[in-house]
């Protein structure tokens, strides 16, 4: 994973375009239109967190998740918001199986949307 750490920093400092927001705005305005009080969102390969960070930024969404491979990216991610982080790939069997374990939410918290 520290390679990966490694390589993927360094690919994505010098590569990660940035995405314009119109693309998002689809989706904002099918979670206002859907979401419940209690809704909460997941998002597998957050990268820095910049797509949960509008999602928070424009809806009423409260509850966060993201999950990315990357180490370095989940901490930038803290940076820019408080969220329910975990590290490892969903393409892993037994961690995708481990994920609602994993992330500490109330009992009775499950996602309403999947990005």
């Amino acid at each position: 994973m520290e390679t990966f750490d490694r390589a993927s920093k360094n690919y994505f400092d010098v590569l990660t375009p940035e995405y314009s927001v119109e693309r998002l705005e689809y989706a904002c305005k099918f979670i206002n239109g859907h979401c419940q009080p209690d809704s909460s969102l997941i998002d597998i390969g957050c990268g820095t967190g910049n797509i949960l960070k509008y999602f928070k930024d424009n809806t009423p969404m409260e509850c966060f998740s993201g999950i990315d491979i990357s180490e370095n990216y989940l901490e930038i991610m803290q940076q820019k918001l408080t969220c329910h982080t975990l590290r490892g790939s969903i393409l892993d069997y037994d961690f995708a199986a481990s994920i609602t374990e994993n992330l500490i939410l109330p009992s009775w918290q499950r996602f309403s949307i999947t990005w």
